[in-house]
């Protein structure tokens, strides 16, 4: 992977420059939540020990979301 998709996949809390982009974007709420280890979605505070996998952990580095939020934003659509 080259060096813009691994700034692409950087965390927000991780990377000043989507951090500044969403914060344009008017998602400035919802990066403070994530900052603060809190769901941008539903507020819950969050901690790495509420995650059930890396890959879910990863999910909230990225975008902040819970790991309920995340179940039910990624849901299976045949289920």
């Amino acid at each position: 992977m080259g060096p813009i998709l691994n700034k692409i996949d950087m965390g927000i809390k991780d990377n000043p420059i989507k951090r500044s982009m969403l914060i344009a974007a008017g998602f400035g709420e919802e990066v403070r939540r994530a900052m603060l280890g809190i769901c941008c979605f539903c507020e819950t505070p969050t901690s790495v020990e509420d995650f059930r996998d890396d890959l879910s952990r990863k999910e909230f580095e990225i975008t902040g979301m819970c790991q309920k939020c995340q179940d039910e934003t990624f849901t299976d659509l045949d289920e």
